[in-house]
C-alpha cells in the first residue's frame, strides 16, 4: 500500500511538472510573407503572402519572428508592425526573394512614415527601399521611431534606401521630418539604438535627426542623466541634398557619429535675419553629452540664396553639449565654413582635433546661440572650446562671425578661453585682401602659409604637402595634405592638456603621434 502511494505521488508530481513545462514553451518564432502585387490576399505563408501593409499590421510579432516584403515589390501605405522581440530573439523585418532583383519598395504617399515602430524593443529593420512624397505640409518620414513611455531598446535600422521624403522645411517645426527620425517624448528614451549603412537623399528637412529626449534639464558631462537615451550609433550612412541636416543627435549620452558620408545638405538655408531664417548644418548634436564625431565627410553643405544665409557649415558645436568631440573627419567645399562655433552663457567643453578643411568658407565662424540677457563676452563666450592639430586649405582661410551685428563687430573678446593650437593654415594663393583671422588669445604654434601669421609662436612657411594641388572629396584628396619627412612642422607642436577628453595617440591616418606632436592633421611621412 505504501508503495502504491508513492508511485501515484510519484506519477502526479510527474504529471504536474509536465504541465507546467507545456505551459512555459515558448511559441515558434514565425515568418510572415508580404507580396502586395499579388492579387488575393494569403494567411501570411510563403505560397499565400499577405498583400497589404495592413493586413500586416493587424498581426503581433513576437521573438525571433520574421516579417519580410517580396524584392521587386512596391506596396503603399504605412508598414506599423505591432509586438517585440526579444533579447538575442530580435523580430526581423526585411526582404525575400530574388537576391538580385530590386528592394521591395513602401510608398508612403504623404503619411506620417513608410515605416513607423512605437514604443518597440528588440527590433531589426534592414532592405528596404523607402519613399514619402505626395505632401509638402507637416511632417513626414521615411523611419519613425517614437518612444513614448518606458524605455525603446535595442533598435537597427540598416541598409534602407529613403529617398523623396516631403514635408516641413521650416526651422522652427520641420527638423522632426525627414529620412529617419527618433523622437523620444514624455519621458521615453532609447538605449542601444544602430543606425547603419543607409543611404537617404531628397529629403525633407532632415537627413537623420535622433531626439533622445524632450528633458532640456542637461547636466554636465559624468553626471547622472537619466532621462537621456544611451548606446546610440550612427555610422556608415550615406545623406545627399538634404534641406536640412545631414545628422545631428539630441538627448543623448556617449552617442557615437562616425564614418558617415553627407553631401549638399542645407539646401533650404535662408538669411539669419529674415523672419524665413532657415539655419542648418552638415553633423552635429545638441543638448547632449559626450557625443564623438569622427572619420566622417561632409561636402558642399550651402549656406544661403545671395550669400545671406545661416549656418552652412561641415560640423557645429552648438550650446547645451558638453564634452563633445570632433576628430578625424574631412570637410570640402562647405559655403559656412568646418565648423561652427557657438558662444553660450552656460559651461560646456569641447575639442576638435585633427580634421581637415579644403576650400571651406572659414576655419570656424563664431554666432551667438544662447544668451540669457545682454551680449556680455564676459558670460557668453567661446570657453571650454580647443580646436588643435586641423589643418585649413582654401584660397583665403579666415575666421568669421554670424548672426548679430553687434558679436559681429566685437568678435575677438567672445573668443573668450578658446584654444587655437597646433594647427596648419594654409592659403593656396597670396593674391587678394588680407582676411580676418584672429584665432585669440590662446593662439599658439600655428603655421600660416601665404598670409600674415597671428598668435604666439607662430610659424611662416610652406609645409610641404605631398601633392597641395589635389582637389575634391575623399581619402585620396586627403592623403595629398599629408606632409613630407622634411616638413617644417615636424614635432614642432605644444603638448595639448585636453583635460577632460582622452588624449588620442594617433593622427588622422592612424599613425602614432610624435613627442612633441607635429602640426597640422597628419605626421610626416606615410
Amino acid at each position: 500500500m505504501a508503495f502504491g502511494i508513492v508511485l501515484a505521488i510519484a506519477v502526479l508530481a510527474c504529471g504536474s511538472a509536465a504541465v507546467e513545462a507545456k505551459d512555459h514553451v515558448p511559441a515558434i518564432a514565425r515568418t510572415l510573407y508580404i507580396d502586395c502585387e499579388r492579387g488575393e490576399g494569403g494567411d501570411g505563408s510563403l505560397a499565400r503572402p499577405l498583400t497589404t501593409l495592413a493586413a500586416a499590421n493587424e498581426r503581433t510579432l513576437g521573438a525571433g519572428d520574421r516579417l519580410l516584403l517580396r524584392r521587386g515589390t512596391r506596396c503603399t501605405g504605412t508598414l506599423a508592425p505591432h509586438g517585440n522581440g526579444a533579447p538575442g530573439k530580435p523580430i526581423l523585418i526585411g526582404a525575400y526573394g530574388d537576391a538580385h532583383a530590386p528592394l521591395p519598395r513602401i510608398d508612403a504617399g504623404g503619411a506620417n512614415a513608410a515605416v513607423a515602430l512605437a514604443d518597440q524593443s528588440h527590433v531589426i529593420v534592414e532592405d528596404l527601399e523607402l519613399t514619402n512624397a505626395g505632401n509638402p505640409q507637416g511632417l513626414h518620414r521615411g523611419v519613425h521611431l517614437a518612444s513614448v513611455a518606458g524605455i525603446a531598446a535595442d533598435i537597427t535600422l540598416r541598409r534602407l534606401n529613403i529617398h523623396d521624403v516631403e514635408g516641413d522645411n521650416s526651422f522652427a517645426k520641420g527638423k522632426p521630418g525627414g529620412g529617419i527620425i527618433g523622437d523620444a517624448t514624455n519621458g521615453g528614451r532609447f538605449a542601444d539604438v544602430l543606425i547603419e549603412g543607409n543611404t537617404i537623399r531628397d529629403v525633407s528637412r532632415s537627413g537623420i535627426f535622433f531626439t533622445g529626449t524632450t528633458s532640456r534639464d542637461r547636466p554636465a558631462a559624468g553626471q547622472p542623466w537619466p532621462a537621456a537615451s544611451t548606446g546610440v550609433v550612427i555610422r556608415g550612412n550615406s545623406a545627399e541634398r538634404i534641406q536640412g541636416d545631414g545628422i545631428v543627435a539630441l538627448g543623448t549620452i556617449g552617442a557615437l557619429l562616425e564614418r558617415n558620408v553627407v553631401r549638399h545638405a542645407n539646401l533650404g538655408g535662408f538669411d539669419f535675419h529674415s523672419p524665413k531664417r532657415n539655419c542648418a548644418a552638415g553633423i552635429w548634436a545638441w543638448n547632449a553629452n559626450r557625443t564623438v564625431i569622427q572619420y566622417n565627410e561632409v561636402s558642399d553643405t550651402h549656406f544661403g540664396p545671395g550669400g545671406k544665409g545661416c549656418d552652412g557649415t561641415g560640423f557645429d558645436i552648438d550650446f547645451n553639449q558638453d564634452e563633445t568631440i570632433v576628430q578625424y573627419n574631412t570637410s570640402f567645399h562647405n559655403e559656412g565654413g568646418f565648423v561652427l562655433l557657438c558662444a553660450a552663457d552656460a559651461p560646456r567643453r569641447a575639442v576638435v582635433r585633427y580634421n581637415l578643411s579644403i576650400e571651406d568658407g572659414s576655419a570656424f565662424s563664431g554666432v551667438p546661440c544662447s544668451f540669457s540677457g545682454s551680449m556680455n563676452p564676459a558670460t557668453m563666450n567661446l570657453n571650454g572650446v580647443l580646436l588643435y592639430n586641423n589643418t585649413f586649405v582654401g584660397s583665403a582661410p579666415r575666421i568669421v562671425p554670424e548672426g548679430d551685428p553687434a558679436f559681429a563687430e566685437r568678435v575677438r573678446p567672445f573668443l573668450g578661453t578658446l584654444e587655437f593650437r597646433n594647427n596648419i593654415v594654409f592659403a593656396t594663393s597670396p593674391a587678394g585682401p588680407p582676411q580676418p583671422f584672429d584665432c585669440g588669445d590662446r593662439c599658439r604654434n600655428n603655421l600660416f602659409f601665404n598670409m600674415a601669421p597671428h598668435g604666439t609662436a607662430a610659424m611662416v612657411g610652406d609645409p610641404r604637402f605631398l601633392d597641395p594641388t589635389r582637389r575634391g572629396t575623399g581619402l585620396r584628396v586627403a592623403e595629398g595634405y599629408r606632409v613630407q619627412a622634411s616638413s617644417p612642422v615636424a614635432r614642432a607642436g605644444v603638448p595639448v592638456a585636453a583635460g577632460a577628453f582622452a588624449v588620442v595617440t594617433t593622427d588622422f591616418f592612424g599613425k602614432r603621434i610624435s613627442t612633441p606632436p607635429s602640426l597640422g592633421f597628419a605626421e610626416p611621412g606615410r
